[in-house]
Formats: C-alpha cells, structure tokens, sequence
C-alpha cells in the first residue's frame, strides 16, 4: 500500500498515526482502502451505469456479504491496534484468532425494521465460508450441487422456514484440526503427531500451547481460550475426537 501515491492522506491529521509502527501504519492505510473500495461497490449498485439516474439502482435488492478470509495478522499491530480483538492466535492458527472472522450481511428491501431478521441484529449463529454457496443458491431459486458441507443461511435471511443448525464444524491448519459441537471446540493434533515419538518433543506453539496434545475450550465463556477443559471433560474429550477422526481423513502432505 505504501506504493501507491498519498497513500496515508487520511491519517495526517491524526496525532497517533506517526507513533505506530510501520506495520500498524500499513494496516490502518488497508483498512481505509478497502472500506472506500466497498463503497464504490455500493455506488455501482445504487447507479450501475453511472449516468446520475438512480432509477435502475438495484442497491436495495442485493444482498451484500463482507466478510474476512482468515485470522487476523502478527506483529505490532495486534498489539498497537487490537487488530485481533483479543482472540488468541492469528493467520495460520488453529486457535480462534486464526478462524474467527467479522461477517456482516446487508440486504435492504429484505431485512429491515419490520422483518423477522430486523435490520442491525447480531447473531451467535456459528456459520462458515462453505454455507455462502447454498445460501445464494436457494435465494436465487437454483438448485444446491450435490456433496456440499455447507448449510444455506436462507431461512434466517428471509425469516421464512427453519434455520438448519450444523451440528459440528471442522477446521485444519498447520498440522492440527478442531471441531466445533454447540458451545465446545476441541482441537487436536494430527493422527501422525498423537501416534508417535513427537508426542515427546513437547514443544509449544507461538500461541504458548502445546500442539501434541487434546484441547477443549468453552467458547461462550471462553473466547480466548485460556483455560483448557480437557482433563474435566474427558468423555466429551473422547466423543469429539471420536467425531472428528470419523469426519476426516489423515493425508501425507500435498
């Protein structure tokens, strides 16, 4: 971002801005890009030929998806900035700070004051990139492919039928995998780093966790998952892994 020209113009008069690091400086530029880039995709929709007629807008009948691609980053501006909003772990992690992201759904003519989803709610529905697909399909009133995981959000849109709930959602990345069931995300391992003499190495992630064995968090009361349930809930612990190992299949790399 730093290449391109005034890149940091919007920050000149903000006294903080030449405190931050560099990193922090550069994130702050992205997320101003962006936002202004997202509102030129609202401006084509509003007036898509751009001749001032806003007659052909089709702004108030699109359902509008931001969401983020995966955890937020390391460095200075997790710290100068909260970037992560104190989830533990960032891109790459396993943990929520690397799966965890900001999803916000904007269809005017659908959700406002008087719908059943009432314009400005928040939900704690748990849903995934992979419910994106089936969702755009049933409100288009295609047919859903065959062999999708994912769940179509449709019903909570439009208020109309009932919201299927995924009973459990599975995450892999960097040698570990998790489940989420309910109010509970286990993480474990791969078959490979369980099974063998790694197990012995003992050696912590950058998150300060130890990737060889179980983990078991709350996350209702527990989004940075600082305390690790597993020894308490061992049933649980066993039911889980069990789930996930059936779920799942065990590949060398690439």
């Amino acid at each position: 971002v730093e290449k391109l020209p005034m890149w940091d113009q919007d920050y000149q008069d903000k006294p903080f801005f030449s405190e931050l690091s560099p990193q922090s400086r550069q994130w702050c530029a992205m997320v101003t890009r962006i936002d202004a880039h997202f509102g030129n995709i609202l401006n084509a929709l509003e007036d898509p030929n751009e001749d001032g007629d806003k007659s052909d807008s089709v702004v108030h009948n699109t359902l509008v998806v931001f969401q983020s691609d995966n955890g937020g980053p390391e460095g200075k501006n997790r710290q100068e900035l909260d970037a992560n909003g104190g989830l533990l772990g960032s891109k790459g992690s396993i943990y929520e700070g690397g799966i965890r992201v900001p999803t916000i759904m904007r269809w005017p003519k659908k959700i406002t004051q008087k719908s059943k989803l009432k314009k400005g709610t928040s939900t704690d529905l748990i849903i995934d990139c992979s419910d994106l697909l089936p969702t755009f399909c049933e409100l288009a009133g295609a047919p859903v492919p065959l062999g999708l995981s994912g769940v179509s959000l449709a019903p909570t849109l439009t208020g109309n039928g009932e919201q299927r709930v995924r009973d459990f959602l599975i995450h892999e990345t960097n040698g570990q995998a998790s489940i989420i069931s309910g109010r509970y995300k286990f993480i474990r391992p791969k078959k490979e780093l369980y099974d063998s003499d790694l197990k012995k190495r003992r050696k912590k992630s950058k998150d300060g966790k130890d990737p060889n064995v179980f983990h078991l968090y709350d996350l209702q009361t527990d989004h940075s998952e600082s305390t690790n349930l597993a020894e308490a809930h061992r049933k649980l612990v066993e039911q889980l892994n069990d789930l996930i190992t059936a779920e799942r299949v065990d590949e060398p790399a690439g």
